[in-house]
C-alpha cells in the first residue's frame, strides 16, 4: 500500500511538472478539441491563456475568419508551428518576434504599399497602418511625451520579407535593420517624426512614425520606379520635379521590342532617336549605324579622322562616356534604364559636348539577399531581305542588250562586215543559253539564313554592407552573308560596400569581339551578274571583243570568293569605374568618380594576287595584305558635391557644384605589303614589298578637356520650378587662343496639377509645361584642327635633318561649336493615367559652324578647318497612349500608342565661301547644296517636265520658265528634300495574364528621294553597263515610238548610239524626274511573351521564368522602288529569348 501511494505522489508530481512546461510555451493534450468552426479570434485567445503568449494582429485581418482545432494539432509542441498549420488554410502567417510574441498577417496581395516621400500627398492617411487591436497585446498605447517603442515588418516588391533593411530615425543616428522576417523593433524619442527606410537596390522610403500601431511597409525597386526619376548621369531626379526634355525606358520597356541591342529599340520606342538606314552596309553586323536625336547640328556627316560621326550623341554608361559600339556590344538583359536628354535643360551638365543629345545607360546594381543567378538566352535568326531588288531574268537583259544596239555593228564600223559577224555570234551564244534554260539567280549564291546566339549570365548577393556580382556573356552573330559576323564576349565584377555614411562601388568590364566581313564580297558583285551566264569556276564569266571599245570583260564573283580573301577585326577593350560616395549629413552628398578605358583594334586584309583586282598590274605587286592597329587610352574623373533639402514642407533646393578632367590619346600604325607568290598565303613576311605609291604610317592624337560645373534646382511647393547651369569647359581640340567657352542653361517648370486652382479638374493626374534655353556645343572633331601638322618625306634628308611638308594648316582661331536651343513642352496624364500626351517644340542655331573650306592654291595645302556660317533647327515631337482596357486585379490591359517627329533646318551666313564644295557635288551629280535659307536635306536637280512623246527625250525647266530639250547645271533648283514631313511609330500592347503582345509599325511620310536605281539601272546606262544586270524598267518602261507616254527616255547607251540607227545618245543628268516621293511603313517590332505563373515557377527551384518571341523588321511597303543594301542587303529578323532567375 506504501508503494502504492508513493507512485501516486511520483506520477502526481510528474504530471504537474508537464503543465508547468506547458504554462512555459509548450503544447499539451489539455488545448480543448473544437467540435465545430469557431471564430478565429476565440481561438486565438484560447491559445493565447494556454501557452502565455502573446498573438498580434489587425482586427480586419481576423474579422469574420473561423478555424478548427483538430486532435493532431494537439500533438504539436511548438506554438509557431502549430499556429501556421492553423492560419495556413486562411491565407494567414505567423511571424515569431520573440519567445512570447508571434504577428498574424495576411498572405493576400491586399497589403498597401507606403510610397517613398517623393511621392506621398501633403497629408497622410492612417489607412495603410496594420492595428494590433487585441486587447489582451502586449502593445501600449504611448504618450507622445515619452520614448516609445514601436515596431513594424518591411516587405519586398512581392510582398516578401525584407531582411537586412536599414531603419532610420530621420535627422539622427538612431536605428535598426530587421531580421530574416523583416520585422524590426525601435526605441523613438518623442521628438521623432519619420523614419527613413533604406536597402540596396530599393527606393529610399520615408514614412510617419505612428506610436499607436505596427507598420507594414513594402518597398519599391530601384528599376521598378526608373520611369519616376530621370538619371542624366551625374545626378538623379525625380520626373515631377525636372524641367527638362527627357524621355526614360526601362530594361523591361526594351526587351519588348528586341534583343539584339539597345539602339534597336530606343528607334521604337523615342521620335526623336532616329536611326539612319544605310543603303550600302544594310544589315552588316560590323557596321555602326548613323544615329541622330532631334537632327544634325553638323552640316558634314562624315568620321572626321580618329573621332566620331560630329552629329552622333554622347552615350554615357553608368556615368560616364562611351562609345557607340560598346553600346551595340552591351548585353540587354544588363540594362536597367535608358534615359534620352534632348534638350539644353536636361543635358546641361554635359556642356560642350552635349548638342547632339545623351543617351544616359544605367546597369542593374547587385542586390542585398541569397545569392541569385540569371541566365537569358537570345536567338536570332536573321533572313536576307531582297524585295527591293527589280532586276531582269535571263531573257529580259538579252532582250535589252539587242534593243539598246550592242549586237548591231556601229555606223563607223559598217565597211568591215567581220565586225557584225563576231556580235552575232556573241548573242547567238547567249540566245543559246536562254533556250537551254540558263537563268541563273546569282544574288542567292552569297547568302545564308543568319543563326544569332546569345547566352549571358549573372550572379549577384550579399548583405547590407556588401554586394557582389558577377556576369558574363557570349554572343555569335551570324550575317546574312555567308562568311560575315562577330564573336562577342563580356564580362563585368560588380562590387559595392556601404554603411551610413561611405559607399564605395567598383564595376570593372572586360569586353572583345572579333568581327570578319564575307570573303564573297560586296553584294553588288552577284546583284549584278547577268543571269545568262552558267555556274562556273573560271576566273570570268565572259572575255570578248567589243567594236571598237575595251573587251567585254565579266568577273566572276564566285570565283573571287574562293581565292581565301579575308577581311578581319578583333578589339580587347578593358574599363574600370570607381566610385566613393560620402554622406557627412543626410543632405550633403560628397562624391569621387574615376574612369579608365583602354581599347586596342587590330585590323588585317588579304586580297590574293589570283584576284582580278590585280590583272592590269605587274606580277610583282600582285596580291596584298594590310595591317592595321588602332590603341585607344582614355581617363576621365569628377569631384562633386550634391546638396538637397526640403525647407518647411515648401522649398525645395538641389545645387550640384564639380570639377571633371579627361583625356584621350588615340594611336595607330599601318602598313601594306604586297607581292605575293599564288596560294592562300596570308603571312606579310611572303610579300616582296611595299606599295610603289605607299609607305607605313603612324599617327598619334592627344586630346585633353577640363570643366567646372555647377547646377542648381529650386521648386516651390512642388508647382513652381527653376534650374540653372553654368559651366566653363577648355579643350585642346580648339584653337590656342580659344582654349576654353562658357555654356549655360535655365530651365522652368510648372506643374498645374498641383495648383488648388486645378483641383476642380480630378481626372488630370500630371499638366506640366515646361521651356529651357542653353547653349551645349560639340567637340566630336578631330584633335589637330587647331595644329599645323607636318609629314615627312622619305629619302629626303640632309644635314639639316629629315625633309618634311605641311600636311595641314591649322586654325589658332578656330572657335567652339556652339548650339543656342529653345524648348517648350508639356507633359499632361489623365484619368489615372489611362491617357498621356508628351509634346516638345524646339529650335536650335548652331552658330559658328565647324567647316573644312578650300584654301588657296599658292599655300600648297588644299583645305583647312574653320568657322563658317549658321544652321537653324526647328522641329515637334509628339508621344501619346491611352488604355482602353485596364484590369489591374485579373492583369488584363489593352494599349495603344502613338508618336512621331517632324524636322526642318536651313542654312545661314555662308555667303560664296563654300562654292567650290557645291560644283564638286555638281561634278559628282550629288544633289546637296550649301546656300543661305536653304535646308541641308533640300535636293537640288533641274526641273524636268517629263518625256517629249514626240521624240522621246526629255524637256527641262529653265529658270525663266522656257521649256528646253538642253539640259543646263545653272538651271538647278530645288525639286525635293529628304527629311520626312513626320516619321514615327504606331502600336498597340495587349496583356493578359502572363501573356503580352505589342506591335509597333514605323510610318514615314512625306520625304524625298532621289532613286539610284532609275538614275543608274534605267537609264545612264553604258556599253560596259551592259556587262551587269539592270532594272526590269529599263526594258518595259522606255520610250519606244511617237505618240508613247513614258516615264523615261528611249533605249540607248550613253557612251553610244541609239539602238536602230536613230541619231547620237542623249547623256541622262540628274534632274526631278528621278526625285520621288518616299512615304513607308515598316513592321518594326512584334513581341509576344508569357510570363510563368509564379507558384508553378518556385516548384522548379526558380524566381522567375519567361519566354519571348520578335519579329523585327518582318515586312516593308513603300512608294518608291529602289534597290537597298547595295553592298551588303537588308534582313528581317525572328528571335526568341528565354529569362530564369535562381
Amino acid at each position: 500500500m506504501r508503494k502504492l501511494l508513493l507512485l501516486f505522489v511520483a506520477a502526481w508530481l510528474c504530471c504537474n511538472g508537464l503543465v508547468a512546461q506547458t504554462g512555459a510555451g509548450s503544447t499539451t493534450s489539455k488545448v480543448p478539441v473544437s467540435r465545430n468552426p469557431e471564430p478565429l479570434i476565440t481561438v486565438l485567445k484560447k491559445i493565447h491563456q494556454l501557452y502565455n503568449i502573446n498573438c498580434l494582429y489587425e482586427e480586419k485581418v481576423v474579422t469574420g475568419r473561423y478555424t478548427q482545432l483538430t486532435r493532431q494539432m494537439q500533438k504539436e509542441k511548438d506554438p509557431e508551428k502549430l499556429l501556421r498549420t492553423l492560419l495556413a488554410p486562411l491565407e494567414l502567417d505567423v511571424v515569431k518576434l520573440d519567445d512570447k510574441n508571434f504577428s498574424i498577417i495576411s498572405l493576400r496581395k491586399t497589403t498597401a504599399t507606403i510610397l517613398p516621400a517623393d511621392n506621398l500627398p501633403r497629408s497622410l492617411p492612417t489607412a495603410n497602418i496594420v492595428s494590433p487591436a487585441a486587447s489582451y497585446t502586449s502593445y501600449q498605447t504611448a504618450s507622445p511625451a515619452a520614448d516609445t517603442i514601436i515596431r513594424g515588418r518591411i516587405l519586398d516588391e512581392k510582398g516578401e520579407p525584407l531582411a537586412a533593411t536599414t531603419v532610420m530615425i530621420k535627422g539622427t543616428k538612431l536605428g535598426t535593420t530587421t531580421d530574416k522576417f523583416g520585422m524590426f523593433t525601435l526605441k523613438v524619442p518623442a521628438s521623432a517624426k519619420t523614419l527613413v527606410i533604406d536597402h540596396v537596390g530599393y527606393k529610399n522610403t520615408e514614412v510617419p512614425i505612428d506610436r499607436n500601431n505596427a507598420l507594414t511597409i513594402k518597398m519599391a525597386l530601384l528599376n521598378k520606379a526608373m520611369e519616376d526619376v530621370i538619371v542624366t548621369g551625374l545626378y538623379t531626379r525625380k520626373v515631377e520635379s525636372f524641367t527638362g526634355a527627357a524621355t526614360v525606358f526601362s530594361g523591361t520597356q526594351l526587351k519588348t521590342i528586341g534583343n539584339q541591342n539597345v539602339i534597336q529599340s530606343l528607334k521604337t520606342l523615342d521620335p526623336a532617336f532616329l536611326v539612319i538606314d544605310n543603303n550600302l552596309l544594310g544589315s552588316n553586323p560590323n557596321a555602326l549605324p548613323n544615329l541622330e536625336i532631334r537632327g544634325k547640328t553638323s552640316i558634314i556627316g562624315i568620321r572626321d579622322g580618329n573621332t566620331q560621326d560630329p552629329n552622333q550623341p554622347l552615350f554615357i554608361l553608368d556615368g560616364f562616356e562611351t562609345n557607340l559600339r560598346t553600346v551595340m556590344d552591351l548585353d540587354m538583359n544588363r540594362v536597367a534604364s535608358v534615359t534620352i536628354l534632348k534638350d539644353a535643360a536636361s543635358t546641361a551638365l554635359y556642356g560642350s559636348r552635349a548638342s547632339n543629345g545623351v543617351v544616359v545607360i544605367e546597369t542593374k546594381r547587385p542586390k542585398v539577399g541569397k545569392l541569385n543567378l540569371a541566365f537569358n538566352y537570345d536567338n536570332t535568326i536573321s533572313m536576307p531581305d531582297l524585295t527591293d531588288y527589280n532586276l531582269m531574268n535571263a531573257a529580259e537583259k538579252l532582250e535589252f542588250e539587242r534593243l539598246s544596239g550592242k549586237y548591231t555593228s556601229l555606223p563607223n564600223n559598217l565597211f568591215n562586215p567581220q565586225i557584225q559577224v563576231e556580235l552575232d555570234q556573241q548573242y547567238n551564244a547567249k540566245l543559246n543559253n536562254v533556250l537551254r534554260g540558263v537563268n541563273t539567280y546569282w544574288m542567292s549564291e552569297p547568302l545564308r539564313v543568319g543563326m544569332n546566339n546569345n547566352y549571358s549570365l549573372y550572379v549577384d548577393g550579399g548583405d547590407k554592407n556588401v554586394t557582389y556580382g558577377l556576369g558574363a556573356k557570349y554572343g555569335k552573330v551570324n550575317g546574312v552573308m555567308k562568311g560575315s559576323g562577330r564573336s562577342i564576349g563580356n564580362a563585368n565584377i560588380d562590387l559595392a560596400y556601404r554603411n551610413a555614411k561611405w559607399n564605395i562601388a567598383s564595376k570593372f568590364f572586360l569586353s572583345t569581339y572579333s568581327a570578319d566581313e564575307s570573303p564573297y564580297g560586296s553584294f553588288s558583285g552577284f546583284s549584278r551578274a547577268n543571269p545568262y551566264y552558267e555556274k562556273t569556276s573560271l576566273k570570268y564569266l565572259e572575255l570578248s571583243d567589243s567594236q571598237g571599245g575595251p573587251d567585254n570583260i565579266a568577273i566572276n564573283p564566285l570565283y573571287e570568293a574562293s581565292l581565301g580573301n579575308t577581311n578581319k577585326e578583333k578589339q580587347i577593350s578593358l574599363r574600370e569605374q570607381l566610385v566613393i560616395n560620402f554622406m557627412p549629413t543626410p543632405s550633403l552628398k560628397l562624391e569621387a568618380r574615376g574612369a579608365v578605358t583602354k581599347d586596342q583594334t587590330e585590323t588585317e586584309i588579304f586580297r590574293s594576287p589570283l584576284s582580278a583586282y590585280f590583272d592590269t598590274v605587274s606580277i610583282y605587286e600582285r596580291g596584298s595584305f594590310k595591317h592595321a592597329r588602332l590603341d585607344y587610352f582614355f581617363y576621365e574623373g569628377y569631384l562633386q558635391a550634391s546638396y538637397g533639402k526640403i525647407f518647411n514642407s515648401v522649398h525645395e533646393l538641389n545645387i550640384v557644384p564639380g570639377f571633371k578632367i579627361a583625356g584621350r590619346k588615340t594611336t595607330s600604325d599601318e602598313y601594306t605589303v604586297v607581292g605575293f607568290p599564288e596560294g592562300v598565303v596570308t603571312s606579310p613576311a611572303f610579300g616582296s614589298s611595299y606599295p610603289s605609291t605607299g609607305k607605313p604610317s603612324y599617327t598619334r592624337a592627344i586630346n585633353r578637356e577640363m570643366s567646372a560645373f555647377f547646377n542648381a534646382h529650386y521648386g516651390y511647393r512642388s508647382k513652381y520650378l527653376a534650374d540653372f547651369n553654368y559651366r566653363k569647359d577648355g579643350s585642346s581640340v580648339f584653337g590656342s587662343n580659344r582654349r576654353f567657352t562658357d555654356t549655360w542653361t535655365v530651365g522652368l517648370a510648372w506643374n498645374l496639377h498641383n495648383e488648388n486652382f486645378f483641383k476642380q479638374y480630378p481626372w488630370f493626374n500630371q499638366f506640366k509645361l515646361r521651356a529651357s534655353i542653353g547653349n551645349p556645343g560639340n567637340q566630336n572633331f578631330s584633335a589637330y584642327n587647331s595644329y599645323t601638322t607636318y609629314d615627312y618625306i622619305l629619302g629626303v634628308i640632309n644635314q639639316y635633318g629629315q625633309g618634311a611638308l605641311v600636311d595641314r594648316y591649322g586654325n589658332p582661331d578656330l572657335q567652339w561649336q556652339q548650339t543656342l536651343e529653345k524648348n517648350i513642352g508639356a507633359d499632361i496624364n489623365m484619368f489615372k493615367n489611362r491617357l498621356s500626351l508628351r509634346v516638345s517644340y524646339y529650335n536650335k542655331e548652331t552658330d559658328p559652324l565647324v567647316v573644312t573650306v578650300d584654301n588657296a592654291a599658292s599655300t600648297g595645302e588644299r583645305q583647312y578647318t574653320t568657322n563658317v556660317g549658321t544652321q537653324i533647327t526647328k522641329g515637334f515631337e509628339f508621344q501619346a497612349s491611352t488604355t482602353v482596357i485596364s484590369k489591374p486585379q485579373q492583369r488584363i490591359y489593352w494599349r495603344f500608342n502613338v508618336q512621331g517627329a517632324t524636322i526642318r533646318a536651313k542654312f545661314d551666313n555662308f555667303g560664296a565661301a563654300l562654292e567650290s564644295l557645291n560644283k564638286q557635288n555638281q561634278n559628282n551629280k550629288n544633289l546637296q547644296r550649301y546656300y543661305d535659307g536653304r535646308s541641308p536635306d533640300d535636293l537640288w536637280a533641274v526641273h524636268s517636265l517629263g518625256i517629249d512623246p514626240a521624240t522621246g527625250r526629255e524637256v527641262f525647266l529653265t529658270k525663266t520658265g522656257e521649256p528646253s530639250f538642253t539640259y543646263n547645271s545653272r538651271d538647278v533648283v530645288v525639286v525635293g528634300n529628304s527629311r520626312p514631313d513626320v516619321i514615327g511609330v504606331v502600336g498597340t500592347s495587349i496583356q493578359f495574364k502572363g501573356l503580352t503582345v505589342n506591335l509597333n509599325m514605323r510610318y514615314s511620310l512625306g520625304g524625298d528621294q532621289f532613286n539610284e536605281a532609275l538614275f543608274n539601272k534605267v537609264e545612264n546606262i553604258t556599253t560596259p553597263g551592259l556587262l551587269k544586270n539592270q532594272d526590269k524598267r529599263a526594258l518595259y518602261d522606255r520610250w519606244r515610238k511617237a505618240g508613247d507616254i513614258s516615264s523615261f527616255k528611249r533605249i540607248q547607251l550613253n557612251d553610244g548610239w541609239v539602238a536602230l540607227g536613230q541619231g547620237a545618245a542623249d547623256p541622262t543628268e540628274p534632274s526631278s524626274r528621278f526625285v520621288q516621293k518616299n512615304n513607308f511603313i515598316t513592321g518594326e517590332s512584334i513581341n509576344v511573351s508569357y510570363q510563368f505563373n509564379n507558384e508553378w515557377v518556385s516548384k522548379l527551384g526558380l524566381s522567375n521564368l519567361s519566354v519571348s518571341g520578335y519579329m523585327n523588321d518582318i515586312f516593308r511597303i513603300a512608294s518608291i522602288k529602289d534597290e537597298r543594301g547595295i553592298d551588303y542587303p537588308f534582313a528581317r529578323s525572328v528571335s526568341f529569348s528565354l529569362r530564369a532567375n535562381f
